[in-house]
C-alpha cells in the first residue's frame, strides 16, 4: 500500500518521504543527495505507535491542523528510536499497521484471518413492538400474517401504559451520591 508524501524525522530531521506498507514492513523512501534511498522498518520491531493532532497558527489567525504518527522502533539491541511522521493519512497508516499486527499474531497462534465469507448466517430474531405485534426478520408488514403476528390478551405479557411504566421505580438523584 502506497501513501502520499509526508515529512519524517528519521534518519534526519524534516525529510520529505514516501511510505509503503506491506510484507510485514513499513518502507520509507526518501531522496538523499540526488539518489533515492530507502529504510525498511519491520513491524515486529515496532514497540508502539500513536496518532496525535498538531495545530499551528499562521498569519491572520488561520489554524492549520496536521496529524502525526509517532512510532517507537527497536533499531538496535536495547535501543528505541522515536520516529515521527507528519501526514494527513496518519489514521489510515495506523489502522493498516494494526491490521497487519493482528494478522501476524493470528498466524503465530495458528489461526486464520477472518474474511467476510467466513461469517455464519444469523437467523432472523423475533421481537415485540409497542403495539404488541410479534415481528420476525426485522421488518413490520401491514396485514401480513407471515411477517407479523398480533398477540392476544391471553399471553402473560404485562400491560404497560405511559403513566405507570416507572411508577414503582426508585431513582437515584444527585442528593443520593
Amino acid at each position: 500500500m502506497h501513501f502520499r508524501s509526508c515529512v519524517i524525522n528519521y534518519p534526519e530531521e524534516n525529510i520529505k518521504a514516501n511510505l509503503k506498507l506491506g510484507n510485514r514492513s513499513l518502507v520509507i523512501l526518501y531522496n538523499k543527495k540526488n539518489a533515492e534511498d530507502e529504510i525498511v522498518l519491520k513491524l515486529t520491531r515496532i514497540k508502539c505507535w500513536k496518532v496525535s493532532g498538531m495545530s499551528s497558527y499562521e498569519s491572520g489567525n488561520q489554524v492549520t491542523s496536521q496529524l502525526e504518527l509517532s512510532i517507537e522502533y527497536l533499531s538496535g539491541k536495547n535501543k528505541l528510536t522515536a520516529i515521527n511522521i507528519q501526514t494527513d493519512q496518519a489514521i489510515l497508516i495506523s489502522m493498516s499497521i494494526q491490521t497487519m499486527v493482528d494478522e501476524i499474531l493470528l498466524k503465530k497462534d495458528g489461526k486464520k484471518m477472518k474474511r467476510p465469507s467466513d461469517r455464519q448466517r444469523v437467523r432472523a430474531t423475533q421481537f415485540l413492538t409497542r403495539n404488541k405485534s410479534l415481528v420476525k426478520s426485522g421488518s413490520i408488514c401491514q396485514n401480513n400474517e407471515s411477517e407479523t403476528t398480533s398477540l392476544t390478551s391471553n399471553t402473560n405479557m404485562p400491560d404497560y401504559s405511559k403513566n405507570d411504566l416507572f411508577e414503582n421505580e426508585d431513582f437515584i438523584t444527585n442528593d443520593d451520591l
